[in-house]
């Protein structure tokens, strides 16, 4: 194997130089100046090269600027990285605003595509639910629900 061939890692990337020069400075800085505009791009690197605070602070970055346009392809990147901090979030987000979330366009795509992350939606509206049943008393949501 030729000595450039082991230093020089593939890095994949939509925004190539952009985010591989982002990427490397995270590397070498443990700072990401760009992380806001790339931090999907840059979980696949984290998760590709097993870069956990790099992994975690894309995450935040992804946790923080949910959307309901945006949700559906979150909750998917969170799965194809093993991103579990931001999947549990994105599950929750989802539970909150269902309604809102399965009007999307990319819900259909998520049943079709991702039957195990729907599972996964499923198992935390009923969590919520039972949550929120308790919280704010059964009768008042059935009162809800009649309406």
């Amino acid at each position: 194997m030729a000595l450039n061939s082991l230093f020089c890692a593939d890095v994949p990337l939509s925004n190539y130089s952009l985010t591989s020069a982002t990427f490397w400075t995270f590397v070498y800085t443990d700072c990401a100046p760009n992380i806001r505009e790339l931090a999907s791009e840059l979980l696949v690197a984290a998760e590709k090269y097993n870069i956990p605070h790099l992994k975690v602070a894309c995450e935040t970055e992804l946790m923080r600027t949910m959307e309901l346009d945006n949700i559906v392809n979150r909750l998917i990147k969170s799965d194809m990285n093993r991103a579990f901090q931001l999947r549990d979030t994105a599950l929750q987000f989802v539970a909150q605003h269902a309604a809102g979330v399965v009007k999307q366009a990319s819900w259909e795509l998520l049943c079709i595509n991702y039957p195990h992350l729907v599972k996964f939606v499923c198992e935390k509206m009923a969590l919520y639910t039972k949550d929120l049943k308790n919280r704010i008393g059964e009768e008042e949501i059935e009162d809800i629900e009649t309406e």
